[in-house]
């Protein structure tokens, strides 16, 4: 299960805070944060980091099984991939609190995986129907790309290159509004699902 981070406390000299990313049957261990005596060091941090490494003991695959994370997958199974086309900074406070109104949503969770990517937790499936086929959705002007969690997709293995989009052709003459114009004006369009007509 790629991007799941958990906080671990691990002793080396002094306090370390790890985050553990489970991905192909191993846990990776990344150094997220060097503390120093009274608090976070600044200076030197970067040289810090640059020389960390693990120990040949501390360097192993750990393997695990389906049982292992099975509450995990369990929370995952109503989850969704989002993405924000944004090169600005996502408050997920700003992010979570926004989209829980905009969605109807009552108790929605969310991670950040990445400066852009976020991962929703919803406990009913009619919120994730929502957020995944009544978009497409914005936050801070940016588009939302949305993709649903299944097991064994990463986050590294999602599409974030498609949005469905509903385009309306009004002011047509009565004569143009039919099945067979509306396959026309979709067919303009190098992917399209389905064509409605309304009156």
């Amino acid at each position: 299960m790629d991007a799941r981070a958990l906080i671990v406390e691990v002793t080396l000299e002094r306090a370390s805070i790890v985050e553990v990313t489970l991905e192909r049957a191993s846990m990776m261990v990344v150094l997220a944060l060097w503390r120093g005596q009274g608090g976070i060091m600044e200076e030197g941090l970067l040289n810090k980091l640059q020389s960390f490494s693990l120990t040949e003991e501390e360097d192993v695959a750990i393997d695990f099984n389906t049982e292992d994370i099975a509450e995990g997958l369990e929370e995952c199974v109503l989850s969704v991939y989002v993405k924000i086309l944004s090169e600005k900074y996502v408050n997920t406070v700003a992010l979570k609190n926004t989209m829980s109104g905009v969605w109807g949503c009552k108790d929605l969770g969310v991670m950040r995986i990445s400066s852009n990517i976020f991962q929703f937790f919803s406990k009913e499936e009619r919120e994730i129907y929502k957020i995944l086929f009544q978009g497409p959705w914005c936050f801070d002007n940016s588009l939302i790309i949305s993709y649903r969690w299944f097991k064994g997709i990463g986050v590294k293995s999602v599409p974030f290159d498609l949005v469905q989009f509903w385009v309306h052709v009004n002011g047509l003459p009565r004569e143009c509004i039919t099945k067979d114009m509306a396959i026309k004006v979709a067919d303009s369009f190098k992917e399209w699902e389905v064509v409605e007509i309304r009156e």
